[in-house]
């Protein structure tokens, strides 16, 4: 039973990189997967990618303005 599931997410991976999809569909079908995982049944958090990469700019620059700001004093 599980192998013929595991076959058929397989396909389905298949079909959709040969349908090579749009990088505002892909992110579309990650926010429907957020959804599913805020329904309260997740036990894990996802930090989606976009995020980590948003907070890591966030965190640089703070550094950033902080030398800029003791370099002044």
């Amino acid at each position: 039973m599980k192998r013929r599931v595991y076959e058929a997410q397989a396909r389905g991976i298949a079909m959709i990189k040969e349908a090579n999809p749009t990088k505002e569909y892909m992110m579309l079908q990650g926010l429907k997967a957020y959804s599913e995982l805020a329904d309260g049944k997740a036990t894990k958090l996802v930090v989606p990618t976009e995020l980590q990469s948003l907070a890591s700019f966030l965190t640089s620059a703070k550094e950033f303005t902080n030398l800029k700001s003791e370099e002044k004093e």
